[in-house]
């Protein structure tokens, strides 16, 4: 009987151990440049979709879109290319394509083997208005200010709320059973020097390459200026839901009087895709 149980336990650790390893950095004789894009600000990720996740960015008022894109060299970041506003009024395309092969990418949600508790960077530490506030799938309304399509990377939550958050009703009378913290999500690309990085449907394309001891990042925002931080700005996801629901706001739970902190937190739609 203990040979079986022995076994069984050193899978689980193997198991364990690759699972978790596929965020680190690929180990590989060729050159691997890793693209990191983090979002923040009002956006929503939709996952429905197995061969691409997409983007849709808010058309809120006061805020702004931004892309940058920064080469990493020795921890020092260095600004390539801006973009902002109306240059992101459309549809982007993000692809990873293959010199060497015909190799067909899609990309991947990661969640930890034994439960998003035990991993801070388990996706389902972002919000779902579909799983985590509503139970369902809900009719979206397409008329995002712009949208960004991925074809490659692994989705992870990249940073946690300082304080656990809680949803209340607009008129203060209800809540919803959730009190926990949220995350930012951001995506995981290694590019190998067979690959192209390109990042479409921009005045100009940008292209990213891996090179020795480069690495690179993109920050995606949808931010209002600092000085309108606190106000509430959560009710804007309603304008992409394309049904009547009972509307509720996020509330810090140790800061009930200030709510702009998380309002603008990114969430995800896990059962919807966008065109």
């Amino acid at each position: 009987m203990r040979k079986p149980l022995l076994l069984v336990l050193v899978f689980l650790i193997v198991t364990s151990i690759l699972s978790s390893s596929k965020l680190s950095k690929a180990s590989s004789s060729q050159v691997v440049s890793t693209v990191t894009f983090e979002f923040d600000g009002m956006m929503g990720l939709f996952t429905g979709n197995g061969n691409r996740v997409s983007v849709g960015i808010l058309n809120a008022h006061h805020h702004t879109p931004e892309i940058t894109v920064y080469k990493v060299i020795a921890g020092e970041k260095r600004e390539i290319a801006r973009l902002r506003g109306e240059q992101l009024k459309r549809t982007v395309n993000v692809s990873v394509k293959s010199n060497a092969s015909s190799k067909l990418f899609r990309p991947s949600v990661y969640r930890a083997l034994n439960g998003q508790a035990s991993d801070e960077r388990d996706f389902d530490w972002t919000l779902d208005m579909e799983r985590d506030l509503y139970k369902r799938k809900l009719r979206i309304k397409d008329n995002f200010y712009g949208k960004i399509h991925f074809n490659s990377g692994i989705f992870f939550s990249s940073k946690l709320s300082d304080e656990m958050v809680k949803f209340i009703s607009l008129d203060g009378k209800s809540s919803l059973p959730f009190l926990r913290q949220i995350a930012k999500p951001a995506n995981k690309i290694d590019l190998t020097n067979e690959q192209l990085l390109t990042i479409e449907g921009l005045a100009e394309p940008i292209s990213l390459t891996a090179q020795d001891d480069v690495d690179y990042f993109v920050s995606i925002t949808n931010l209002p200026p600092q000085e309108m931080a606190n106000i509430d700005h959560f009710k804007f996801y309603y304008d992409v839901i394309d049904e009547q629901l009972p509307r509720y706001i996020p509330i810090q739970v140790k800061r009930s009087y200030f709510r702009g902190a998380t309002s603008c937190y990114p969430v995800s739609f896990e059962r919807s895709s966008l065109d």
